[in-house]
C-alpha cells in the first residue's frame, strides 16, 4: 500500500512538473505565427492625464512587448527584470529610477490574458490578438 501511496505521488508530481512552464496551444501558437498581421490600439497618458500616444500598431508580433519593439513611432524602451521585460519608457517619458518611479502600468478591456487575469500581466506574457486595445498610464501611483 506505501509503494502505491508513493508511486502514485511520484506520478502526480511528475505531471505537475511537465506541465509547469507550458503555456496553452493558442498562446504558443500565436506566439510562434509570424504570418498573422494584427492591428492594436495603443493609448498612453503622462502623469497629467494628457495623452501623448493614441496610435493603432500593425504587427505580426505575438505578445505585447514584442508589438511595443516593433513600432519605431512609439520610441519604446525596455529593461530585462525578474519578472520579464520592462516598459521603461514611452515618447520620451521614462523611468528613471524603477524603486521610486514614476512606472508605466497598463491595462487592456478586451485582452483576452488581461481580461482572464483580471490585470494585464508583464508584457511579455500578454499575447495580443487583432482588435486588442491598451491603455498605459505613466505615474507615480500617489
Amino acid at each position: 500500500m506505501k509503494n502505491t501511496m508513493l508511486a502514485a505521488g511520484a506520478l502526480s508530481l511528475a505531471l505537475m512538473a511537465g506541465c509547469a512552464g507550458t503555456k496553452p496551444a493558442d498562446q504558443t501558437a500565436a506566439l510562434t505565427d509570424t504570418s498573422a498581421q494584427k492591428t492594436i490600439h495603443i493609448l498612453a497618458k503622462d502623469q497629467n492625464g494628457n495623452t501623448v500616444v493614441d496610435e493603432d500598431i500593425t504587427t505580426t508580433a505575438g505578445n505585447l512587448t514584442d508589438a511595443l519593439k516593433s513600432s519605431e513611432d512609439l520610441n519604446a524602451t525596455f529593461e530585462n527584470g525578474e519578472y520579464g521585460t520592462m516598459i521603461m519608457g514611452l515618447e520620451g517619458l521614462a523611468t528613471e529610477d524603477w524603486n521610486k518611479g514614476p512606472w508605466w502600468t497598463y491595462e487592456s478591456d478586451n485582452n483576452t490574458v488581461c481580461q482572464k487575469e483580471g490585470y494585464c500581466p508583464a508584457a511579455d506574457d500578454v499575447i495580443i490578438a487583432d482588435g486588442d486595445s491598451f491603455v498605459f498610464t505613466f505615474s507615480s501611483g500617489s
